[in-house]
């Protein structure tokens, strides 16, 4: 129903622009500007003279132009007709040439030129509609200026919505051979697949890719990773099934990373184009939307972490166009649900290498760097407000004399050296360690030698440490939040207000001084942890990537 909604939405714009707008417009255009004597009546003959005034200063502007809304400095000194009538040439050909050059000119002829040609791929009273339309608008450009007005503007937008619901193949024929994701079943069983994430650093959405991309490997499907940022001592960097592709800018905010991706997607032609983290679901989505490939985003927080900054809510609106949202957790889904109630969703949870993770060997407390008897409360992952850090060395300054115990921080982040102030303020800065970012297999360690592992976060997905944690048998003090109780309970962890200092001092004495009963929570959650596996992952990411495709092929045969 909302489709169809939405194609009637946009057929009644077309009707009210075709109609209303764009006809009064043109014809007006002919009585007025065309005719000798309609343009002498009306002073636009002005134009008579304007125009061989710009055409004379050609060497001035002829390669790029004089730059946006600077046509005027052209023939500021040179001028032959009434200074006081405008100097813009009022002519949307010319005014492009002289303000971006005879490189812009090609530009533009070609952006109209592939519109109507993706327009062309539509259904028959569509493609009569758009075509029309973008007629009318190539016509208007010869006597008048296409980019000052807002009727324009709306029509142009109509006829690259359309462009965008009929993307050409390759090599920019309409009857060439089917994109990657139409082709028959017998041609798809190993999936080229495009991840496209900013970087490789050891956070838990790079880490859950690395897993994937992994296991998707060896099932002898094609894996593409682009990122902005190379990291030579990424695992995976030369593994067989693997290719990795840098994309260069100067910041985040580079119009070529867009180019890039554009062009190396048109390259490969992945079935799937699979985003991680928001700067490249905006960019990457982009990317996608613009090429027509099928794609997914994957969402690892809840709503609490989008605070209505304008990249969130341009987010919202992009990953509203993608085939489908997989998230690691309930908060996740329910996010998207509320915003893109008929949206396709799937829950899928954080995989762990539980093989991997068996083999590590627990450390010594000579090894870790603890005195005889001292206990080990240790944390990993960014050091950010959200995750309340701080909460828990305040807790630590507030134990009682007879618990000799030591924090190790592993990570990096914003509240790092306020976190090292905190410590001295307090008194522990003996007890607080700062270890900075660590190996996996080194934390994995460290978590089987733990006495307790604490995340008082406020907002969470799945987090991968807590998830760590559990599967080294190592018990847990959380945040009471919606994200843990949907896999903690008080049989597995002990859950506690991260706002309520007492509460948590009182929770870290405890399960400090009461062993038999943190091991318990251990056993139970490491039980738990058993089926995270990431074999699971890679079944239910494949299942999700066919079921994208089946249905792009469904949509394109109606």
């Amino acid at each position: 129903l909302s489709t169809k909604l939405r194609l009637l939405f946009g057929l009644f714009i077309t009707v009210i622009i075709v109609v209303a707008f764009l006809p009064v417009e043109i014809r007006q255009t002919m009585k007025t500007r065309i005719t000798i004597q309609a343009l002498e009546e009306t002073q636009g003959s002005k134009r008579l003279d304007i125009w061989p005034d710009y055409i004379r200063q050609f060497d001035r502007y002829a390669l790029i132009g004089m730059g946006l809304d600077r046509s005027i400095e052209a023939i500021r000194d040179s001028y032959t007709a009434d200074s006081s009538h405008p100097l813009i040439p009022h002519q949307t050909y010319l005014q492009i040439l002289v303000e971006f050059g005879f490189i812009g000119l090609l530009l533009f002829i070609g952006g109209f030129w592939q519109l109507g040609k993706r327009a062309a791929g539509g259904p028959r009273g569509e493609r009569a509609v758009i075509l029309g339309l973008l007629a009318a608008l190539i016509t208007y450009g010869l006597a008048g200026s296409l980019l000052g007005e807002r009727a324009i503007w709306l029509a142009l937008g109509v006829i690259a919505f359309s462009g965008l619901k009929h993307p050409l193949p390759p090599n920019g024929k309409r009857k060439s051979k089917p994109a990657a994701f139409l082709r028959g079943n017998g041609e798809d069983k190993s999936l080229t697949i495009l991840m496209v994430l900013p970087h490789l650093q050891k956070g838990g959405a790079e880490r859950q890719m690395s897993y994937l991309v992994e296991e998707l490997s060896r099932r002898e499907h094609r894996i593409h990773v682009a990122t902005l940022q190379k990291s030579e001592d990424w695992e995976l960097l030369g593994q067989p099934g693997i290719t990795h592709h840098r994309l260069r800018s100067r910041n985040n905010y580079d119009p070529l990373i867009l180019i890039q991706l554009i062009k190396l997607i048109n390259h490969l032609r992945p079935v799937v184009i699979h985003t991680w983290i928001l700067q490249m679901d905006i960019i990457g989505g982009l990317a996608a939307l613009i090429t027509g490939q099928p794609w997914i985003t994957r969402e690892s927080s809840s709503a609490a972490a989008y605070s209505g900054t304008w990249k969130g809510r341009l987010r919202a609106f992009l990953v509203g166009r993608a085939d489908a949202v997989v998230a690691n957790s309930p908060g996740g889904i329910e996010y998207w649900r509320l915003l893109h109630p008929s949206q396709p969703r799937y829950l899928i949870p954080n995989g762990l290498p539980l093989k991997k993770i068996a083999g590590i060997l627990p450390l010594s407390q000579q090894q870790i760097g603890l005195k005889d008897s001292q206990k080990l409360i240790l944390y990993a992952g960014r050091l950010t407000r959200q995750k309340r850090v701080g909460q828990i060395i305040t807790a630590l300054a507030a134990l009682k004399p007879d618990v000799n115990a030591a924090f190790f921080i592993c990570g990096k982040g914003e509240v790092l050296e306020e976190l090292k102030k905190q410590a001295q303020r307090l008194g522990v800065e003996n007890q607080v360690i700062f270890r900075g970012f660590l190996k996996m297999e080194m934390i994995w360690a460290m978590m089987k030698s733990a006495d307790l592992f604490i995340n008082l976060s406020n907002f969470e997905g799945m987090p991968n440490t807590v998830m760590e944690a559990m599967a080294c048998h190592c018990p847990l003090l959380v945040s009471d939040i919606s994200a843990h109780r949907e896999f903690l309970d008080e049989g597995n962890a002990s859950l506690v207000d991260p706002d309520n200092l007492k509460a948590v001092t009182r929770a870290l004495q405890t399960s400090l001084t009461d062993r038999e009963e943190a091991q318990k929570h251990a056993h139970n959650a490491a039980k738990k942890a058993a089926g995270w596996s990431i074999a699971r992952l890679a079944d239910a990411y494949e299942l999700v990537y066919r079921e994208v495709i089946a249905s792009r092929k469904k949509k394109r045969l109606l």
